[in-house]
């Protein structure tokens, strides 16, 4: 059974990787430590023997050599830097440094605790008498894992020119810093002594992009201000080595700011580095993409030659020692970022991070052995406090304000619930063209607290809904309204609709899409609890009946449907009329072109909508398309 099985497997290279060499324990119940049992009775075990290193007469597979083993031969190595290890196939799209694992043979069992089998390229059965030894005995770099036809991309600048597709790599980061001069998007220039340079990395990878659409994007907007950097790796002007690149030439993009989130997300880098950070590329030809990432958010980036300069000096600082991989970095990411934006413009506090994948001798002076870490260093002083609370920019902030002696609040996100007081209330509430929900709550109250974050979501859900207001007041500040409207308890919500503005009494669910659900019955809007339209969203049942109408009439008699159609639309106002109006255009266009107009346009509209639009033109495009439904036949 192994056998067909293994036949039925499709033959294709593999690479090898392992990243650690942890031996399997054996299940069982687990013996006391210090003792073995003699003769019925326990007694101490006798010390431990040092495990051996590789024996002697260990056979390299590269060189054919005794005495080494492959990782440790000269040869192999020097080949292996200069790129003339030969591919095994040419027509193989593995590169050069791959290692093809055979299928293990039927009559040799797999060792779980053989781990050198996992780092050697072995032809035939390994014999059992090989001495094991400890898993800081191999060499790291040759720690690998199983990939299954696939070309790893190089992590750092350093690994692409050793790799034995450096020139490959060479021809795009000189593809992209030609096309960055081409575009005039940088310049050098002197660094003027009241500013910092930013650091910036290069990133390679095997996919080509086809989005975006300019060489230059900033991913937090467009930079108003002049942005200076230091220059890239392999690119530095020795002539000017005391230069910097300037975006002098102020550069806007065509594509949206999600259209160019979306698009790193595809490169796979979107968690490694952070979404407030100016993003500069070009697509090389030959499929090999190399970019710059320049930072440009609102923490400081430190690095070994910046630490001491910025840390310890006229202002306090916080500094996060991270790791791009750590998956608690990525998740507090956002939290540090929104700090960093709440004190940018604190003089006397510094809000900081350093990589320690690319600055490792910055991390280990200050004693980091895991990730996230957290330091508070003092003004004046490089003698860290770590900090050992919460992940949260909240919790974060009130220890900086208590270390730096500042009183910075955190940036919030405006609601879009609509604040309501006795000078605005009637204006708001009572307003005929308007369907109200009004939550009347005391900021003491834990059921409001409670119901808060939710309420702004449903204020966000209709947001765009111009005859629909989520409101609230506070009733124990304002205790005419309490009583006015006869509120006993909190929260106490009241629904004012346009036809009767005495008010209703709110007894459903108070989840995200009770609420939703509720204001889609009563004001005839049609949102789901992501603020999206749904697909009745823009149909009008009178106008459904005319469409199916026009398109069962001959040519010649449409014209008549047609004109029925814009009377129907006449009778209508409001977000009705401009709906209406979408059934006269359709029909219209239909007479200009033909039936395919439908077909066409539908499939247009779908691909719009799948690309990152503003919310009113999403809601745009979903009512058109949704009529266009009713044309179809």
């Amino acid at each position: 059974m192994l056998k067909t099985a293994e036949v039925e497997i499709k033959k294709e290279h593999q690479v090898l990787m392992v990243n650690k060499t942890t031996k399997f324990k054996k299940q069982g119940k687990p013996k006391e430590k210090g003792k073995f049992k003699k003769g019925g009775k326990k007694a101490d075990a006798p010390p431990k023997k040092p495990k051996a290193g590789p024996k002697r007469n260990t056979v390299c597979y590269y060189c054919k050599e005794e005495g080494h083993l492959k990782r440790n031969c000269s040869k192999y190595l020097a080949d292996l830097k200069s790129g003339n290890i030969k591919k095994k196939d040419p027509k193989s799209s593995a590169t050069p440094e791959d290692v093809l694992v055979p299928p293990t043979p039927i009559s040799e069992e797999a060792n779980d605790n053989d781990h050198e089998t996992l780092n050697e390229v072995t032809t035939e059965p390994r014999g059992s008498t090989r001495v094991h030894t400890t898993p800081d005995w191999y060499d790291p770099c040759l720690n690998i894992m199983i990939v299954d036809n696939n070309d790893e991309d190089p992590a750092t600048y350093e690994e692409a020119m050793m790799s034995p597709d450096s020139n490959k790599w060479q021809e795009a980061m000189k593809y992209e810093m030609r096309s960055m001069y081409d575009n005039q998007v940088w310049t050098l220039v002197d660094l003027p002594d009241s500013r910092k340079a930013i650091e910036n990395r290069w990133i390679f990878k095997r996919k080509q992009m086809l989005m975006m659409d300019v060489k230059t994007a900033f991913l937090n907007g467009d930079i108003e201000e002049e942005l200076f950097m230091v220059e890239p790796k392999s690119f530095v002007d020795h002539k000017n080595a005391d230069k910097v690149f300037s975006s002098v030439v102020p550069c806007f993009a065509k594509t949206s700011r999600s259209s160019q989130r979306q698009e790193v997300g595809a490169m796979g880098i979107a968690q490694i580095f952070r979404q407030t950070m100016a993003l500069v590329f070009v697509v090389a030809a030959t499929g090999f993409s190399a970019l710059v990432f320049a930072d440009g958010d609102d923490v400081v980036v430190l690095t070994e030659s910046t630490f001491e300069k910025e840390v310890g000096q006229d202002r306090g600082a916080l500094v996060e020692f991270y790791a791009p991989w750590c998956g608690h970095c990525k998740k507090l990411a956002p939290e540090y970022e929104k700090l960093g934006a709440s004190f940018k413009n604190a003089k006397s506090v510094m809000i900081a991070k350093v990589d320690c994948d690319e600055h490792k001798s910055v991390c280990s002076k200050y004693g980091v052995s895991g990730y996230p870490t957290i330091q508070w260093f003092p003004k004046g002083s490089l003698e860290p406090k770590k900090y050992d609370g919460q992940r949260t920019a909240e919790a974060l902030a009130e220890f900086v304000n208590t270390e730096g002696g500042t009183n910075v609040k955190l940036a919030t996100v405006p609601s879009s619930v609509v604040v309501l007081t006795p000078e605005t209330f009637d204006s708001v509430v009572l307003d005929e063209t308007k369907d109200v929900l009004v939550e009347f709550y005391a900021p003491w109250c834990g059921h409001c607290k409670h119901l808060a974050p939710i309420y702004d979501k449903l204020a966000s859900v209709f947001k765009l809904d111009e005859g629909v207001v989520i409101g609230n007041v506070d009733a124990d500040k304002y205790k005419g309204l309490r009583e006015k409207y006869g509120v006993t308890g909190f929260p106490t919500l009241k629904f004012f609709p346009k036809g009767n503005k005495a008010g209703e009494d709110y007894g459903g669910g108070r989840e995200l899409g009770d609420f939703t659900k509720f204001i889609n019955e009563k004001c005839g809007t049609n949102r789901d609890i992501n603020g999206q339209l749904t697909s009745e969203a823009g149909r009008i049942a009178s106008l459904d009946a005319l469409a199916k109408e026009f398109l069962s009439a001959a040519s010649d008699k449409q014209k008549e449907v047609l004109s029925s159609m814009e009377e129907e639309v006449a009778k209508l106002s409001g977000s009705a009329a401009k709906n209406g109006k979408v059934y006269v255009t359709i029909a219209k266009k239909i007479v200009q072109k033909g039936n395919d107009y439908t077909k066409k346009e539908t499939e247009r509209l779908h691909r719009m909508l799948e690309k990152s639009i503003s919310p009113s033109k999403a809601d745009e495009f979903t009512i058109k398309k949704n009529v266009l439904s009713t044309f179809s036949s």
